[in-house]
């Protein structure tokens, strides 16, 4: 059977699932009273997103604006953060954000940089290829 076949008796709903997976975060642990690091729950990005925001971040030149860059890694965990939900108002008025980018930074800290790596591997970006060679 070829792939074609094989793929039109799936489930095309399977197209739109996305990976998920944990990060054991200290600073959330430590702001929930927990004294230990606790798993927040993330989700993979879809190609558009992570394409977007390599556009955003990229000068005409074709360099990277690290600040944009920075930027990037912050949106880019607002997007992949599932548990807790960076968008829930209320969890924005606690920290003193007017949005969720805000409040992942009083979150997280510098952990944003190791959860946009975590959400980034979970979305296979950056996955070498295997080659077969005969």
């Amino acid at each position: 059977m070829n792939y074609v076949e094989e793929l039109l008796k799936s489930d095309p709903k399977k197209l739109d699932e996305r990976n998920t997976g944990t990060f054991k975060s200290r600073r959330f642990g430590d702001q929930l009273g927990k004294g230990e690091a606790v798993e927040i729950e993330l989700q993979a990005l879809t190609y558009d997103e992570i394409i977007n925001m390599k556009e955003y971040m990229t000068n005409k030149d074709g360099s990277i604006n690290q600040r944009k860059s920075d930027e990037s890694n912050v949106m880019l965990c607002v997007r992949g953060i599932v548990n807790p939900d960076l968008n829930d108002e209320r969890l924005q008025k606690f920290c003193g954000a007017s949005n969720a980018a805000e409040a992942a930074k009083k979150l997280f800290g510098t952990e944003l940089f190791a959860i946009s790596k975590e959400i980034m591997a979970i979305s296979n970006f950056g996955e070498e290829e295997e080659t077969v060679k005969n």
